[in-house]
Protein backbone atom coordinates (compact mmCIF):
# COMPACT_ATOMS: atom_id res chain seq x y z
CA UNK A 1 0.00 0.00 0.00
CA UNK A 2 1.03 3.23 -0.90
CA UNK A 3 0.86 6.04 1.41
CA UNK A 4 -0.74 9.15 0.20
CA UNK A 5 0.34 12.50 1.24
CA UNK A 6 -2.27 15.08 1.52
CA UNK A 7 -1.29 18.63 1.59
CA UNK A 8 -3.23 20.77 3.92
CA UNK A 9 -3.25 24.43 3.05
CA UNK A 10 -1.64 26.63 5.65
CA UNK A 11 -3.92 28.74 7.69
CA UNK A 12 -3.02 32.35 8.22
CA UNK A 13 -3.23 33.41 11.78
CA UNK A 14 -3.94 37.08 10.94
CA UNK A 15 -5.74 38.45 8.00
CA UNK A 16 -4.62 41.87 6.80
CA UNK A 17 -7.23 44.05 5.22
CA UNK A 18 -6.58 46.86 2.80
CA UNK A 19 -7.41 50.49 3.89
CA UNK A 20 -6.78 52.94 6.72
CA UNK A 21 -7.37 52.53 10.37
CA UNK A 22 -9.08 55.16 12.47
CA UNK A 23 -5.78 56.15 14.07
CA UNK A 24 -4.22 56.87 10.70
CA UNK A 25 -7.20 59.03 9.71
CA UNK A 26 -7.03 61.00 12.98
CA UNK A 27 -3.31 61.65 12.55
CA UNK A 28 -3.77 62.86 8.98
CA UNK A 29 -6.60 65.18 10.06
CA UNK A 30 -4.38 66.55 12.86
CA UNK A 31 -1.51 67.23 10.45
CA UNK A 32 -3.87 68.87 7.95
CA UNK A 33 -5.41 71.03 10.70
CA UNK A 34 -2.02 72.23 11.90
CA UNK A 35 -1.09 73.16 8.33
CA UNK A 36 -4.33 75.10 7.91
CA UNK A 37 -3.73 77.00 11.16
CA UNK A 38 -0.27 77.94 9.89
CA UNK A 39 -1.71 79.22 6.63
CA UNK A 40 -4.36 81.27 8.48
CA UNK A 41 -1.69 82.80 10.74
CA UNK A 42 0.48 83.59 7.72
CA UNK A 43 -2.45 85.21 5.92
CA UNK A 44 -3.42 87.38 8.91
CA UNK A 45 0.17 88.60 9.33
CA UNK A 46 0.37 89.36 5.64
CA UNK A 47 -2.81 91.47 5.87
CA UNK A 48 -1.49 93.41 8.90
CA UNK A 49 1.87 94.00 7.22
CA UNK A 50 0.07 95.13 4.07
CA UNK A 51 -1.90 97.65 6.15
CA UNK A 52 1.34 98.88 7.75
CA UNK A 53 2.86 99.35 4.30
CA UNK A 54 -0.24 101.27 3.20
CA UNK A 55 0.01 103.57 6.23
CA UNK A 56 3.71 104.18 5.52
CA UNK A 57 2.92 105.11 1.91
CA UNK A 58 0.23 107.52 3.15
CA UNK A 59 2.74 109.11 5.56
CA UNK A 60 5.24 109.51 2.72
CA UNK A 61 2.56 111.06 0.52
CA UNK A 62 1.57 113.51 3.27
CA UNK A 63 5.18 114.49 3.96
CA UNK A 64 5.86 115.16 0.27
CA UNK A 65 2.60 117.12 0.05
CA UNK A 66 3.74 119.41 2.86
CA UNK A 67 7.23 119.71 1.36
CA UNK A 68 5.63 120.94 -1.88
CA UNK A 69 3.58 123.48 0.11
CA UNK A 70 6.73 124.70 1.87
CA UNK A 71 8.66 125.01 -1.40
CA UNK A 72 5.78 126.94 -2.98
CA UNK A 73 5.99 129.48 -0.14
CA UNK A 74 9.74 129.16 0.49
CA UNK A 75 10.42 132.82 1.26
CA UNK A 76 7.90 132.86 4.09
CA UNK A 77 9.14 129.56 5.53
CA UNK A 78 12.77 130.71 5.30
CA UNK A 79 12.33 134.13 6.90
CA UNK A 80 8.80 134.66 8.21
CA UNK A 81 8.21 131.43 10.08
CA UNK A 82 10.82 131.69 12.79
CA UNK A 83 9.37 129.63 15.64
CA UNK A 84 8.49 126.14 14.41
CA UNK A 85 7.59 125.00 17.92
CA UNK A 86 4.21 126.69 17.39
CA UNK A 87 3.71 125.01 14.03
CA UNK A 88 1.30 123.29 13.62
CA UNK A 89 -0.49 123.35 16.97
CA UNK A 90 -4.11 124.02 16.13
CA UNK A 91 -4.36 126.81 13.64
CA UNK A 92 -7.58 128.40 12.62
CA UNK A 93 -7.71 127.96 8.85
CA UNK A 94 -6.27 130.93 6.97
CA UNK A 95 -9.60 131.39 5.19
CA UNK A 96 -10.86 133.15 8.32
CA UNK A 97 -8.35 135.93 7.75
CA UNK A 98 -8.78 136.24 4.00
CA UNK A 99 -11.43 138.04 2.00
CA UNK A 100 -12.64 134.82 0.34
CA UNK A 101 -13.85 133.32 3.62
CA UNK A 102 -17.56 133.60 4.32
CA UNK A 103 -18.00 133.84 8.13
CA UNK A 104 -21.71 132.97 7.83
CA UNK A 105 -20.89 129.51 6.49
CA UNK A 106 -19.80 127.05 9.14
CA UNK A 107 -17.97 124.71 6.78
CA UNK A 108 -15.45 125.36 4.05
CA UNK A 109 -17.16 122.70 1.95
CA UNK A 110 -20.33 124.78 1.84
CA UNK A 111 -18.58 127.80 0.33
CA UNK A 112 -19.62 128.18 -3.29
CA UNK A 113 -16.64 127.42 -5.53
CA UNK A 114 -13.90 127.71 -2.92
CA UNK A 115 -10.52 128.64 -4.39
CA UNK A 116 -7.76 126.05 -4.59
CA UNK A 117 -5.54 128.37 -2.58
CA UNK A 118 -6.66 131.18 -0.33
CA UNK A 119 -6.99 134.38 -2.32
CA UNK A 120 -5.86 137.71 -0.91
CA UNK A 121 -3.99 135.99 1.90
CA UNK A 122 -0.58 136.95 3.10
CA UNK A 123 2.29 134.50 2.89
CA UNK A 124 2.11 134.07 6.66
CA UNK A 125 -1.57 133.12 6.48
CA UNK A 126 -0.88 130.65 3.69
CA UNK A 127 1.94 129.07 5.74
CA UNK A 128 -0.38 128.81 8.74
CA UNK A 129 -3.09 127.26 6.60
CA UNK A 130 -0.65 124.79 5.06
CA UNK A 131 0.51 123.68 8.51
CA UNK A 132 -3.10 123.41 9.68
CA UNK A 133 -4.18 121.43 6.61
CA UNK A 134 -1.19 119.08 6.88
CA UNK A 135 -1.91 118.37 10.55
CA UNK A 136 -5.58 117.76 9.85
CA UNK A 137 -4.79 115.39 6.98
CA UNK A 138 -2.31 113.38 9.06
CA UNK A 139 -4.80 113.05 11.92
CA UNK A 140 -7.54 111.98 9.49
CA UNK A 141 -5.49 109.47 7.50
CA UNK A 142 -3.19 107.81 10.05
CA UNK A 143 -4.08 106.10 13.35
CA UNK A 144 -2.98 108.44 16.15
CA UNK A 145 -1.04 110.44 13.59
CA UNK A 146 1.20 113.25 14.81
CA UNK A 147 3.43 115.73 13.00
CA UNK A 148 6.50 117.73 13.88
CA UNK A 149 8.35 120.51 12.08
CA UNK A 150 11.93 121.37 13.04
CA UNK A 151 14.81 123.31 11.58
CA UNK A 152 17.98 121.27 11.18
CA UNK A 153 21.56 122.07 10.31
CA UNK A 154 22.41 121.50 6.69
CA UNK A 155 25.11 118.80 6.56
CA UNK A 156 26.11 119.79 3.00
CA UNK A 157 27.30 123.27 3.86
CA UNK A 158 30.34 124.32 5.84
CA UNK A 159 28.40 126.87 7.86
CA UNK A 160 25.77 126.01 10.40
CA UNK A 161 22.62 127.49 8.97
CA UNK A 162 19.48 126.36 10.71
CA UNK A 163 17.23 128.21 8.29
CA UNK A 164 17.97 126.23 5.15
CA UNK A 165 16.47 122.86 5.99
CA UNK A 166 13.13 122.01 7.62
CA UNK A 167 12.58 118.45 8.81
CA UNK A 168 9.04 117.11 8.52
CA UNK A 169 8.28 114.12 10.73
CA UNK A 170 5.08 112.08 10.58
CA UNK A 171 4.42 109.45 13.27
CA UNK A 172 1.57 106.98 13.67
CA UNK A 173 0.62 103.76 15.46
CA UNK A 174 1.48 100.38 13.98
CA UNK A 175 -1.31 97.96 13.04
CA UNK A 176 0.74 94.76 13.31
CA UNK A 177 0.81 93.45 16.84
CA UNK A 178 3.56 90.88 16.19
CA UNK A 179 6.12 93.64 15.65
CA UNK A 180 7.21 95.07 18.98
CA UNK A 181 9.29 97.93 17.63
CA UNK A 182 8.46 101.51 18.53
CA UNK A 183 5.88 103.54 16.66
CA UNK A 184 6.84 104.05 13.04
CA UNK A 185 7.68 107.47 11.72
CA UNK A 186 8.82 109.04 8.48
CA UNK A 187 11.08 112.08 8.24
CA UNK A 188 11.72 114.23 5.22
CA UNK A 189 14.21 117.11 4.99
CA UNK A 190 13.03 120.05 2.89
CA UNK A 191 15.74 122.33 1.54
CA UNK A 192 14.58 125.91 1.17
Amino acid sequence: MKRMMVRVPSVKKYQYTQGFTLVEVLISVLVLGMGMLGIINLQSRALMDNQDAYLRSQAIFLAYNMSDRIRANADEWRVGVTDLSNYPVSFVPAYRFCSTYDPNVSSLVAVANPPATPANCTDTQVAAYDAYRWTADVVDMLPNGTVMLARVDDPNTATVSATEVIRLTVSWDRVSQHITASSPSYSLDVRL
